[in-house]
């Protein structure tokens, strides 16, 4: 006698649920990795913007210091914490006058802490010269 099979069989529907949660368990893990990321990039771009805007702070300097801006020679090794969106960016430059009289070396870097307690940083450098093309 010849059996027309009509539906699956219980191992059948057992391999597919399998499969389907295998396939869950990466799109999980998927998310996570993704959501990873985009927190780095966007903590990365916040401590970037907090980076350039203190190379800014030097580059927009006056011979006096009138206007609110600084001089040349007040741009000495320092920090700075700045917070923006609840997170806490950590500025530190170091400035070298290795290079000549007339010109410095600056490194700024803006570190930040991830949810992990790991401490993430970027770095940026430039060499700043004494005298100024807006003066």
């Amino acid at each position: 006698m010849i059996s027309r099979q009509k539906g699956f069989n219980l191992l059948e529907i057992m391999i597919s649920f399998t499969i389907i949660g295998i396939g869950a368990l990466g799109l999980l893990k998927l998310q996570t990795f993704i959501e990873l990321k985009s927190e780095y990039a966007t903590r990365s771009i916040e401590a970037l913007y907090n980076a350039e805007a203190q190379l800014e702070k030097f580059r927009s300097r006056s011979t006096s210091g009138a206007g609110g801006t600084i001089t040349y020679d007040s741009i000495t090794t320092s920090s700075d914490e700045v917070t923006i969106n609840g997170i806490t960016y950590t500025l530190t430059w170091n400035v070298d006058s290795i290079i000549s009289a007339s010109a410095k070396h600056i490194t700024i870097s803006s570190a930040w802490d991830t949810r992990y307690g790991n401490q993430e940083f970027i770095t940026l450098e430039t060499i700043i010269s004494k005298y100024n093309e807006f003066d």
